[in-house]
């Protein structure tokens, strides 16, 4: 092995950091992507808060939240009481991404088997399609449950505003009714 001198230059050490890391990792990934710009700021590039927003968001672009966020409310529960039509839509989703995902992945499955030119034998060939149209029937149930959802916002609006007006017609009248009491006290 041999030593690292203070007087070799830090690419070195770059380097051979990124030789240790494995290429597959998360960490090892950002850890690059962190030297990267490390080395940028070394040369005199113009660095400024805008490149670090800018690499952030092509890594949270990158990175798939939805398994995260199920993971989460699975831990903590999906309490569906306090919430409103749109937060209830939007964990209607999260309450089936699991199976979402499954439907997902079988179908890249039978994509890439259909690419490749390879037939499944009859047995496989028939689970693939049950898994699919098992997928195909969730998502079908949830874009029900989703127009379900909707309709039961757009009534409650329209019952909202049904209500405003029935309390604007209700003042009006009061306040003819009053006026016209007022009047005739008047004229008596």
């Amino acid at each position: 092995m041999s030593e690292i001198s203070a007087e070799e230059p830090l690419t070195h050490t770059q380097d051979s950091i990124n030789d240790h890391q494995s290429r597959r990792s998360k960490a090892s990934r950002i850890l690059r992507m962190a030297l990267a710009a490390a080395t940028k700021m070394n040369n005199g590039e113009k660095f400024n808060e805008s490149y670090i927003s800018g690499v952030l968001s092509d890594l949270v672009k990158s990175y798939d939240l939805r398994s995260t966020v199920f993971a989460t409310f699975y831990r903590v529960g999906f309490d569906l009481h306090e919430l409103s039509n749109p937060e209830k839509q939007a964990m209607e989703l999260i309450t089936l991404y699991p199976f979402l995902k499954n439907g997902e992945i079988w179908r890249d499955i039978k994509e890439e088997l259909d690419d490749k030119d390879v037939k499944p034998t009859t047995d496989d060939e028939h689970w693939l399609k049950t898994c699919i149209e098992e997928s195909e029937e969730q998502m079908q149930q949830a874009v029900y449950n989703q127009a379900k959802l909707k309709g039961q916002m757009r009534n409650k609006a329209q019952e909202e505003i049904e209500n405003y007006f029935a309390a604007i017609r209700l003042k009006s009248t009061i306040n003819g009714t009053i006026q016209g009491s007022k009047a005739d006290k008047r004229g008596s």
